[in-house]
């Protein structure tokens, strides 16, 4: 008797109900796991961003490179052309 008492209780886990709330928490599980990985506050949306972080900080060294040399011919432009207005 005991036994089966024993043998009742260990299946007492695998009854219908359950098994269905094990399946719908792993599919939860499955649906948060999703999210943080193709999201749109994802890995896969941050690493994107950061590409584009470091694209964006190369084209504004560039930038600021360009602008040196403009105002260097500018300047030199400057030096070498008398104002008009000066007289």
């Amino acid at each position: 008797m005991n036994k089966n008492k024993l043998m009742e209780e260990k299946g007492f886990i695998f009854t219908l109900p359950y098994k269905l709330l094990a399946i719908i928490l792993v599919m939860l599980f499955a649906l948060y796991l999703g999210n943080i990985l193709f999201g749109t506050r994802s890995v896969e949306q941050m690493l994107k961003l950061y590409k584009q972080e470091k694209n964006l900080k190369y084209e504004i060294k560039n930038a600021k490179k360009e602008n040196e040399k403009l105002q260097k011919k500018l300047f030199e432009y400057e030096v070498l052309v008398p104002d008009e207005n000066s007289d």
